[in-house]
């Protein structure tokens, strides 16, 4: 099994993984359930630290990735982006076609 994600996969398996925060309701009288979507996040583990990224921020660490690759988690953070200065940043998104 390739252990190598290409930028492309990697890119389109955090969108599909991420979520949008709701930030506020939508201001019609009497609809305060209909919330508005708000920026995309999604959770990372850096430097042993658990913490929700933005989309946008991890889309940007993917760009400058070095090597993105699949790597075992108990915790699901199975998507692995290594910088060129060897920064690690593990995703929230599990391996395709491997159980839980």
């Amino acid at each position: 099994m390739n252990d190598t994600v290409s930028k492309d996969e990697a890119l389109a398996l955090v969108r599909k993984h991420s979520w949008a925060e709701q930030v506020e309701s939508c201001g019609h009288r009497g609809c305060e359930e209909h919330l508005m979507d708000g920026p995309r996040s999604i959770h990372t583990r850096r430097g042993g630290f658990g913490a929700d990224n933005s989309l946008e921020s991890v889309e940007q660490d993917i760009a400058m990735a070095s090597e993105i690759r699949w790597v075992d988690s108990l915790l699901g953070h199975n998507l692995a982006i290594i910088q060129p200065d060897g920064k690690l940043c593990c995703v929230d998104v599990p391996r395709p076609g491997v159980p839980a």
